[in-house]
């Protein structure tokens, strides 16, 4: 056949233009083939790449291609190299064809095509039907799948390729510019066609194939009954769609059944106007329907046909005009008019025009009033029956409305007194409880009198949505529950400043719920004995749905744009996409396939998403769309980066408007919001299983179910805004709108029931004399009940065997004082240095003959020390004997403690463990007391006194000082029996102790270590306390080798800035330094962290083995303490030693498994089996955990930190980091270090080789050059209470005081140096304080701290006192002009201070107490 000619398939010729000497047609004709089999010749792609001057492959690209899965890649490399042109092309097929036997099959692909082989003959479709059929094709057609068809036969050529795919259009514009390039050549019809079987559009092909008419069911003379019968199931369906009611506007327009140009927002009114234009009318929109969705016309008359079969039943309870009027108030609060205004009109009580009535009004209550307005003007029996029948699925109106219920009605008193609530005691506060959000807020409320009135105001207030309401109105609280003993509020959370607001403004707010609880519960303020107790904690169950998993923010995304999504969406092009990334597998292909619409296809690929397993599989979504150049799809579908801020703005609007909210709220509206978070299959199941409880408190469950999730909180406003309610989440009144930029919704990970704070009010009465602060809280400390802590008396029964007995561990080694001369004895010796800089007198600066380091840590402990005859980084850790077969010896041994009852030490470390498994192995363990981690007792304790207690295995207490310091001391006399091991001959006081202690610790908490030193008998001025994350960053100047080689971290030179992570079994410690150029280091920012420890895995693993075993099974188990520690001690083994992609295996012990079958009746396997967790597994007697689970499990425990490293990165002032460090036991995990590396890639993230002894090692070195850190970041301000000359106007009337005739102001906060200062180390800050009376001879200067930068007074609430200074002046002559110059130190760990009398020159000394006692 001549070149050129074109003639239809149905006559078996050829299609396509032959012009075989065309290498660009060649390739086109080829284009298919090559998309599929290119990769079978990397050396192909490679000289493609190269003619389009494309890089060359990196090796994940080359792995991807030769294994098939880059497609995408392979058509954007065909379409590059057709673009290039002829030459190109005829270079590329010269190269091709020394490939013989992918040729010869590219040359069959090519004929193939040239001959139109395979082309259906069975469709006959023709270019004057296709506009038939344009709808219908525009809506099942895949544009991208189907353009490379035809583009490959010859339909399209290049430009129109690119022009059609172009990221610009829309799915449906591609498809109408592909139908118009198809119309412009008639004779390629045939190819059209198989293009469209080729693509899989079934319902398409089906109707071309049958024709429209002949695959369509009949008219049918009731479509005025089926449209207005089905009126809710045409709304929901049509509604779906937005180019659908687009269409039908069109359609109904076209045929003159409306007359306005303006396409309406809801279908609604379309299938309104079809109704009022009665059978033309409705047959246009059956007609619509045949067309458009077969499935649903046969639903439609499926259903009232059903109806004609069966006529509703009559329902046995009669209502009439009379019945209406009585209730009136009683509709007004409970009735929803959408749904039963539908209701009345698909049953045809009510018209067209009495459903615009009442749906046109702009509220609920003004809705409900126009249904009952009409309702009493038909009166007719039918119609009320019909409303009936509306109401009958609501059980709780149908319970109200029987003969002889009676309708509650809210009647509340007020309080008849006026009263106060102020704050007393001091507050125990984690430092982000104020940014939490979703905790619980326990208010017990001490009511004594009549217990049957207190049980009835109880059970009241549990179900009076009304309380509920007012309470979160005023408090952004939700009330959970409320219980006796006396009355306990259990509130949740809303907002992230709920617990903070309800806890500000001086006792305003706790007032205002007080009040609102004797409002409610018809108490009265008299019956309230003592002080109400506030504890903020952790919720011990998640808060949400409780029938579900809470869907992900990027989930909810996709639900609420889910009409977008599977109008827009090509899913052949995106299924293969997500196959390349492992989110889908073959049977999921096949699956979406076998959808018969383009639209049921997509519907089944976003089904899938929710339950992939191991991997995002939303992310790989945006990520695919993105590669496919959707990015405006991404962008309105991906969860924005202010979402939290966009949802707080909302959740602060509704609260100002909860009563509103809550008045407006209907069961659609839950609906729509439920089915857009993707709550359930069917959300109207969830609205209809609480049809036994009131509207509003309907309302009110479905607002605490969404209050939870930013992103289900965005979606209700979305419904909000779709009914136009917007003004419901404005705020009522103006703020501060800067609150909603600040801290994430979420500061930190807890555990569950964590408490966060305590604290108490008193509720003052009218009349009563309010207390000053200060005399509050020592009456609340004088009250306490402290015989309560008495040891417990053991109930267990002694074995009659005879019991093992271990005595105190006795040492041999006393050393005594090296002597010395009388009036050296007598005179004050200074400390003794090494490596310290010059003083002002240099003759001071002596050698310490030894420098011993003791880390005490939460999981392990150790010592070390350093003699100054050896080389500097020679320094000697002590060594343990473990009961391990795999490690004899370690450096380090676990911090647990055992006393005998008369709490002398029996042993400690992993010798303590073993004793002490025996003796509860014999039942002898009552005799004895057991201690293991209680150093997070100083972490998780916000104020310190010398009485504070700590309970040991048998819930006994003891005074905490008392285990900290036994526990010390035993570290101290291991190290100097080890001197006479080793025949270290050294004085006492030639041995300078160091102390590490985490530099997150508050003051008060260093102080507690200091004198659990010095009650060890370690002198004070022998002992100095070192950070831990300085003494680490010291080590790694000083010399560590890292894990990358041999060379040293000490490339660092003046102004290097390093960030040094120690990261502890209890605590994450890190701090950021900079090198000076005298080799010393300065703090550049506060040292920051928390409990993120690696006893946070310990605790998640426990939590997930309580899902799996059952939670008796684990509390029992965890009472068989020794092989509880067992346990404990090979979760602590396996997850420092765990990679990643390794599973975590523990031996399941025979303890354990035998409770399984005692408690559960079921063996171990089987609970594992039924847990429900795909991803841990029971293998050769051991629990096993699955990768991803192990990944999953360090993921969740360590956001906290990495998301705190990135903050301080980001700070301006941290410029100029290169290096992170990471030293402690858990900095040995892989996973850790993956994780830092892969989060912070911009950074050195360096690994010492001995990390566990990092801190230790640095505590030495510190101890060889004490001055080595030159300044520090302040915790906290500082300063002292003061006077100064009242100034009116200025200065408050509370303050002013009169002393000899001059008014002063009082408890002025004299700063001394401010939050966030850097201080030189020793700095010395000095100030003249006068006398304020002529006849003072003591004054007292009282020393505070706080936490904000500019304090004006000492009684404010950020004030705390920490000690005073007393400074005798007996010398009167110089009257008010006397002064006394205070000295106070800075930098230490200590803060000293010093007062001189400068007319007699007589100095005061002290040291600031931070414990609390007054001893």
């Amino acid at each position: 056949m001549p070149p050129g000619i074109s003639i239809r398939a149905i006559d078996n010729r050829k299609i396509v233009s032959d012009s075989p000497n065309m290498a660009l047609q060649e390739v086109q004709r080829g284009f298919l083939f090559l998309l599929e089999s290119l990769h079978q010749e990397e050396q192909l792609i490679c000289f493609i790449r190269c003619k389009c001057r494309l890089p060359p492959l990196c090796d994940d690209e080359r792995i991807e291609i030769r294994d098939g899965k880059g497609y995408f890649k392979k058509k954007e490399l065909l379409k590059c190299l057709i673009s290039k042109g002829e030459l190109t092309c005829s270079e590329f097929l010269e190269t091709f064809r020394s490939y013989r036997n992918l040729y010869s099959q590219f040359c069959i692909a090519k004929q193939s095509v040239i001959q139109a082989d395979g082309l259906l003959q069975d469709i006959a479709l023709t270019n004057d039907r296709l506009v038939d059929y344009a709808e219908l094709l525009l809506e099942e057609m895949e544009p991208g799948p189907m353009s490379d068809i035809l583009f490959c036969y010859g339909v399209l050529n290049s430009a129109e390729l690119l022009e059609i795919n172009s990221d610009n259009l829309k799915r449906r514009q591609s498809a109408k510019l592909l139908l118009d390039k198809t119309r412009e050549q008639p004779d390629k019809m045939p190819v059209f066609c198989h293009a469209l079987v080729k693509t899989r559009c079934s319902r398409a092909i089906e109707y071309i194939r049958n024709g429209v008419n002949e695959s369509l069911p009949l008219f049918r003379r009731d479509s005025v009954r089926c449209v207005t019968f089905n009126f809710r199931k045409l709304i929901k369906n049509l509604g779906k769609c937005k180019f659908r009611k687009e269409f039908l506007f069109q359609y109904m327009r076209r045929r003159g059944y409306i007359d306005y140009d303006t396409e309406p927002k809801e279908c609604m009114t379309l299938i309104k106007a079809g109704i009022r234009g009665r059978k033309p009318g409705c047959d246009c929109i059956w007609e619509f329907t045949r067309q458009q969705d077969l499935a649903l016309l046969e639903t439609m008359f499926g259903l009232l046909d059903e109806r004609k079969a069966h006529p509703r039943s009559k329902i046995n309870l009669s209502l009439g005009i009379e019945v209406l009027s009585e209730k009136r108030d009683f509709f007004l609060e409970q009735l929803e008019p959408t749904p039963i205004s539908h209701i009345l009109l698909e049953e045809e009580a009510f018209s067209v025009d009495d459903h615009d009535a009442v749906n046109n009004k702009k509220n609920r209550r003004e809705k409900i009033e126009a249904l009952l307005d009409i309702l009493k003007n038909d009166g007719s029996e039918l119609t009320f029956e019909t409303f009936i029948f509306a109401l009958h699925n609501n059980i709780f109106i149908m319970n109200n409305l029987q003969p002889g219920a009676e309708i509650q009605t809210a009647d509340h008193g007020s309080t008849e007194n006026e009263i106060q609530v102020r704050e007393v005691g001091l507050p125990q506060r984690s430092e982000d409880t104020e940014t939490a959000a979703e905790l619980h807020v326990i208010v017990s409320i001490p009511v004594e009198g009549d217990e049957e009135r207190i049980r009835r105001a109880v059970e009241k207030l549990k179900i009076d949505s009304n309380f509920k309401v007012e309470v979160a109105q005023v408090s952004h609280l939700m009330v959970e529950s409320v219980d006796m003993g006396s009355v306990v509020l259990r509130l949740v959370a809303m907002t992230d400043y709920a617990s903070e607001r309800l806890l500000a403004e001086n006792g305003e707010n706790m007032k205002k719920l007080v009040e609102t609880f004797l409002k409610f519960s018809d108490l009265k303020e008299d019956m309230i004995k003592g002080n109400i107790k506030v504890t903020v904690l952790v919720p011990e169950e998640e808060i949400g749905s409780d029938d579900q998993t809470m869907a992900s923010d990027k989930e909810i995304k996709v639900k609420e744009n889910w009409n977008m999504l599977v109008e827009e969406l090509e899913p052949s092009i995106l299924a293969k996409k997500l196959l390349e990334k492992g989110v889908l597998n073959d049977s999921d292909i096949t699956a979406i396939n076998s959808e018969n619409t383009r639209k049921g296809k997509v519907e089944c690929l976003l089904n899938m998403l929710p339950s992939v397993k191991g991997i995002d599989a939303y992310a790989a979504l945006f990520e695919s769309l993105h590669e496919l150049g959707k990015t405006d799809i991404v962008d309105q579908i991906k969860p924005s980066e202010n979402m939290h801020q966009e949802a707080e703005k909302v959740r602060y609007g509704l609260l100002s408007r909860l009563k509103e909210v809550i008045d407006e709220i209907e069961s659609e509206f839950i609906e729509e919001t439920f089915k857009q978070c993707g709550f359930l299959e069917n959300p109207m199941d969830k609205v209809k299983s609480d049809m036994s409880k009131s509207r509003k408190e309907r309302a009110l469950n479905f607002l605490m179910s969404i209050f939870v999730n930013d992103a289900y909180v965005l979606a209700f406003k979305n419904v909000l805004d779709s009914y136009k309610l917007n003004p419901l989440y404005e705020l009522k009144m103006p703020i501060d709108e800067s609150i909603f930029s600040k801290s994430p919704r979420t500061t930190r990970k807890r555990s569950k029931g964590e408490k966060l704070f305590e604290c108490e009010y008193k509720v003052i009465r009218k009349g009563e004399e309010v207390e000053d602060s200060h005399m509050t809280q020592e009456a609340a400390y004088s009250k306490m009940d402290w015989e309560s802590y008495g040891l417990l008396e053991s109930k267990r029964q002694p074995d009659e065997s005879k019991p093992k007995r271990f005595e105190p561990k006795k040492r041999h080694i006393k050393l005594e004082p090296k002597p010395r001369s009388m009036h050296q004895a007598q005179a004050a010796v200074q400390p003794k240095r090494i490596f310290g800089r010059s003083g002002d007198d240099g003759s001071k600066e002596e050698w310490w003959s030894v420098v011993v380091a003791l880390d005490f840590g939460t999981t392990y402990s150790g010592y070390a020390f350093w003699r100054k005859d050896n080389d500097p980084l020679d320094i000697t850790p002590g060594k343990w004997k473990t009961e391990s077969k795999e490690v004899l010896e370690s450096l380090k041994t676990p911090t647990s403690l055992l006393l005998n009852k008369e709490n002398k030490i029996i042993e400690f470390g992993f010798e303590a463990e073993k004793i002490f498994k025996e003796l509860v192995e014999d039942g002898n363990d009552e005799e004895y007391r057991f201690f293991r981690q209680f150093k997070m007792l100083l972490h998780d304790k916000n104020s310190f006194n010398m009485d504070m207690l700590i309970e040991d295995h048998l819930h006994n207490p003891i005074k905490a000082l008392d285990v900290f310091s036994l526990s010390i001391q035993y570290l101290k006399d291991e190290c100097i029996e080890l001197f006479q091991k080793k025949h270290i001959n050294v004085a006492n006081d030639e041995i300078l102790w160091i102390l590490t202690v985490p530099a997150i610790w508050d003051e008060s908490a260093k102080q507690f270590m200091r004198k659990a030193a010095e009650q060890a008998e370690i002198p004070s001025d022998q002992l100095k306390l070192a950070l831990e994350p300085e003494a680490a960053a010291i080590y790694v100047v000083k010399g560590a080798k890292t894990v990358f080689g041999k060379e040293s971290v000490t490339t660092v030179r003046p102004g290097t800035k390093i960030m040094l992570a120690d990261l502890g079994g209890g605590t994450a410690d890190l701090t950021v330094l900079e090198l000076n150029e005298d080799k010393t280091m300065k703090q550049l920012h506060r040292s920051f962290g928390g409990a993120w420890g690696g006893n946070l895995i310990n605790k998640k693993i426990w939590e997930i083995m309580t899902d799996v075993f059952g939670k008796e099974v684990i509390d029992e188990f965890k009472k068989l303490t020794a092989d509880y520690i067992d346990m404990e001690s090979n979760i602590e083994l396996r997850k420092r030693d765990i990679s990643t992609g390794s599973k975590l295996q523990l031996q399941i012990l025979p303890s354990l498994a035998d409770l399984c079958k005692t408690k559960k009746g079921k063996g171990y396997k089987q609970l594992v089996t039924e847990s429900g967790y795909t991803n841990v597994k029971v293998r050769t007697g051991k629990l096993s955990f699955e990768p991803d689970l192990v990944e999953e499990i360090f993921d969740l425990t360590f956001t906290n930190l990495y998301t705190n490293v990135e903050k301080v990165l980001h700070n301006q002032n941290m410029k100029g980091i290169k290096d992170i460090i990471l030293v402690g036991g858990f900095a040995q995990a892989d996973f850790i270090v993956k994780q830092f590396k892969e989060r912070f890639s911009r950074y050195n993230v360096i690994i010492p080789t001995d990390p566990v002894l990092a801190v230790l090692k640095g505590a030495v070195m510190f101890g060889q050059d004490i001055d080595i850190i030159s300044s520090r970041i302040t915790a906290h301000t500082y300063g002292f209470d003061s006077m100064r000359y009242f100034t009116e106007g200025i200065d408050p009337r509370s303050k002013k005081r009169k002393i000899d005739n001059t008014f002063y102001c009082v408890d002025v906060f004299e700063k001394t140096v401010a939050i966030g200062d850097s201080v030189d180390v020793g700095k010395t800050v000095k100030k003249e304080v006068f006398a304020s009376s002529k006849d003072m001879k003591l004054m007292v200067l009282n020393f505070y701290q706080s936490d904000k930068k500019d304090p004006e007074f000492v009684t404010d609430d950020s004030c705390k006192c920490i000690g005073k200074l007393s400074v005798e002046m007996p010398d009167l002559s110089g009257g008010t002009e006397r002064s006394v110059m205070v000295s106070i130190k800075f930098g230490e760990t200590e803060i000293e201070v010093c007062g001189e009398d400068k007319t007699t020159g007589k100095k005061q000394e002290t040291k600031l107490n931070l414990l609390g006692d007054t001893k």
